[in-house]
């Protein structure tokens, strides 16, 4: 199924024939599906199918919504590499959920994470090394380019760090977690993201709550307000980019007109762009007006409302919201915390 949906990709995409594309693609993503599904029911005894549809409802759910997505999609070539990459990590997670053989035990897990963070670490301290040597030329366009070449976005790498660190604060039985966690959460704050600061203070605010006492809360805003207080105005517009233009309002409304538009299908996933040029805005200050364009929404959650139409909307929050809501013993809070740090963060990326 991979190999299948691989050829695809590079052979048929941009085909004259949609209907020929979307169709032989829906059949490698029915192989796909079938053998990820069994690999992960193959822990069932009985009947596996049926109690892979009874145990997960909703996930099943937004698979089949998600096929019906790309059939209508307006792209369908645009559409299979992002609809592949989405049925992938479902039928992973009801592999891994439905099977505790598959899952990794938690020191390799907090290894490999730790592992990861300190490449990344490494990096963007190279990064920022790079470009502080001319510190005399150093402009605001440049910082925003010293960070963050992990995968492909700068903010990508920003969220990452956000929730690594709050993960690696707690510790997860290594000696030297902490420390690495604190030095991406140095990064974080000294980058030009502003959504991180937000991201990673709210995984911090659920990890460290229930050991905050009043006294230690006083001290804290004490502080916080003196930080505020001594720090020159022009650092926090600088910091925060109070000057910039921010269009991600116009871009969530271009969201939310799409899913309207297009309520029981969305725009198919992956064809953003398609909804923007629609719904396409002018920057003044750019010398050609509408030369802009953009294939995100900057917010996940509008996004899949735009892309899945309004009821894979519903269904990829039902999902979300029952692993937020769902009660966790101790030893996962920082876990949950990372993941609280990447659903905040999805509101603005």
């Amino acid at each position: 199924g991979m190999c299948l949906l691989l050829g695809l990709a590079f052979f048929l995409k941009g085909a004259k024939d949609p209907l020929t594309f979307f169709v032989w693609g829906i059949l490698a993503l029915a192989v796909l599906a079938w053998g990820l599904l069994s690999a992960g029911s193959s822990s069932f005894v009985g009947d596996p199918w049926r109690k892979v549809l009874r145990d997960f409802p909703v996930e099943i759910s937004l698979v089949a919504w998600i096929l019906y997505a790309q059939c209508l999609s307006l792209d369908p070539s645009v559409s299979l590499y992002p609809t592949t990459q989405a049925l992938l990590f479902l039928f992973l997670w009801i592999a891994l959920r439905s099977s505790e053989s598959l899952r990794p035990a938690e020191k390799t897990l907090a290894a490999t994470i730790l592992i990861l963070s300190l490449a990344d670490l490494l990096m963007t301290c190279s990064q920022y090394a790079g470009v502080f040597h001319d510190f005399k030329n150093f402009s605001g366009s440049e910082w925003a380019k010293t960070y963050g070449y992990l995968p492909t976005n700068p903010t990508f790498n920003a969220i990452f760090m956000c929730s690594a660190s709050t993960l690696l604060l707690s510790g997860l039985g290594l000696n030297i977690a902490p420390f690495i966690g604190m030095g991406l959460a140095v990064m974080v704050i000294v980058s030009p993201s502003r959504i991180s600061l937000l991201s990673l203070a709210s995984g911090w605010l659920y990890l460290f709550l229930p050991r905050v006492t009043v006294r230690w809360a006083i001290i804290a805003l004490a502080g916080l307000t003196v930080l505020v207080g001594i720090i020159p105005n022009r650092f926090w517009v600088s910091r925060l980019r109070l000057i910039e233009g921010n269009y991600r309002v116009r871009l969530w409304t271009i969201a939310t007109s799409a899913a309207c538009e297009r309520p029981l299908s969305g725009y198919g996933l992956g064809n953003f762009e398609s909804a923007y040029e629609k719904y396409a805005f002018p920057v003044e200050t750019d010398l050609i007006r509408y030369s802009r364009t953009t294939s995100f929404a900057h917010n996940e959650y509008l996004q899949a409302a735009s892309d899945l139409g309004l009821p894979g909307f519903v269904l990829f929050l039902m999902i979300v919201g029952r692993v937020l809501l769902k009660p966790i013993p101790k030893r996962m809070r920082p876990f949950k915390a990372a993941f609280i740090s990447l659903c905040i963060a999805a509101f603005y990326i």
